[in-house]
């Protein structure tokens, strides 16, 4: 079982629910089944393969995202033949590819090394559950066959990867990932804000920048979510700096005024 969380827009949404479901008559068959609890989030599936591989889509928060989930046979022949199947998807345009894979990754196998190689030429990290050493948790019995391997630009949104305690009749523990996706709008009516150069030509304020840059870059979060605090910081310092020279400069006018005697007001902003 996998679950996908998304809490920016609901803190208790289950998003994503993979489940094997075995068919019947046929020995060994498989299933996958994607459920998705939000119709606000829109699901589409773009290709499967024997009822072992689901490759869908996810649009949430104008973001599409691409995952595979996959059941893998838990025969090692039948599972040499399917490693051939899994090797010719598009590994390198996937987000997540989550499952059960039926390869233990505490065991140097050669379908592990194997698995390993695939995925890291596709540019993908496995995400490792942290185990307590004196309380280990596992996928399954004492192995971690259920895995996940993320993009690098999905892993930036990743706030939390864990093994979770089976809670429904499954024999295998629940792999929960939680996500948090900025929502990046399209709003073409507003006006782009950009930085006014002289903002930052005097050094008292280019400390003050580079202070709040080193502020943000050392915080324990998702690196989309320093860079959205970051910009928002920087924006804000900016144009309280811009403001700061203007009204200085509307001093400098006003004292002129009296000096020359000018009687013209000058309106606030």
């Amino acid at each position: 079982m996998i679950k996908i969380e998304w809490p920016m827009i609901n803190k208790e949404l289950l998003m994503i629910n993979v489940s094997i479901i075995k068919y019947v008559p046929t020995d060994s068959s498989a299933g996958i089944t994607v459920i998705n609890f939000n119709p606000a989030i829109k699901l589409k599936v773009i290709k499967k393969q024997e009822g072992r591989i689901l490759t869908f889509t996810l649009e949430i928060q104008n973001q599409t995202f691409t995952i595979t989930a996959i059941y893998a046979p838990p025969e090692e022949q039948r599972r040499k033949q399917w490693l051939e199947i899994f090797a010719d998807i598009d590994l390198q345009n996937s987000d997540l590819i989550i499952g059960d894979f039926n390869i233990n990754n505490l065991n140097n196998s050669k379908h592990n090394t194997q698995l390993l190689q695939l995925t890291e030429e596709a540019g993908l990290i496995e995400l490792i559950h942290v185990n307590d050493p004196d309380n280990p948790i596992y996928t399954h019995k004492n192995k971690i066959i259920d895995r996940a391997f993320a993009s690098q630009r999905l892993q930036q949104c990743i706030t939390k990867y864990s093994i979770i305690e089976r809670i429904l009749k499954s024999d295998h523990n629940l792999l929960s990932t939680v996500l948090s996706v900025p929502n990046y709008k399209n709003e073409k009516k507003k006006k782009q804000w950009k930085m006014n150069p002289e903002v930052v030509q005097n050094q008292e304020t280019l400390i003050k920048t580079q202070n709040i840059i080193d502020h943000h870059s050392g915080k324990d979060k998702p690196i989309c979510q320093k860079w959205l605090g970051l910009k928002k910081a920087i924006k804000k310092f900016s144009i309280n700096q811009e403001y700061k020279i203007i009204n200085d400069r509307r001093d400098e006018i006003k004292k002129l005024s009296k000096k020359y005697g000018i009687t013209k007001s000058i309106k606030k902003n």
